[in-house]
């Protein structure tokens, strides 16, 4: 019989951190132009996502960047049973809570300036609602 033993060994630790929305993070210059017809809601809370939702449903005219023009319609969704911030794995549970398509889009990590699709909803809804991630160094935010 023969044993071994260990002379030497490394242990590799990742922290995984999936996908997901926060809080407002200044958009990156090339995006800022409003013919790009982005909204970057200013929010201090972990709830960006949630805010993008309303403010596809409920568009107002002036000031779309603010979050006081969305409080009045938090309850006209429904996020029961999510928690923020919002990850990818729980957006097809709000599309269906909400019967909507969300499509999520986020900037090429090469260049920045190639916008790339996440996977699409397998749902079917009429109502579709497009968001963009956009990737910080400490933090990712949807826009």
């Amino acid at each position: 019989m023969k044993v071994f033993a260990f002379t030497d060994h490394t242990v590799n630790v990742f922290k995984y951190k999936p996908l997901g929305g926060s809080s407002y993070i200044d958009l990156p210059k090339e995006y800022k132009n409003s013919s790009k017809r982005l909204i970057n809601i200013r929010n201090n809370d972990n709830m960006c996502f949630k805010w993008c939702h309303i403010a596809h449903e409920y568009p107002v005219l002036f000031n779309k960047n603010r979050v006081s023009k969305y409080n009045n319609h938090e309850k006209d969704v429904d996020y029961t049973g999510i928690t923020f911030p919002v990850t990818l794995n729980q957006i097809s549970k709000i599309e269906k809570q909400n019967e909507i398509n969300i499509n999520i889009f986020q900037l090429d990590d090469d260049n920045g300036k190639t916008v790339l699709p996440l996977p699409f909803s397998d749902n079917n809804y009429k109502n579709i609602c497009d968001m963009l991630l956009i990737k910080n160094y400490r933090r990712m935010e949807l826009y």
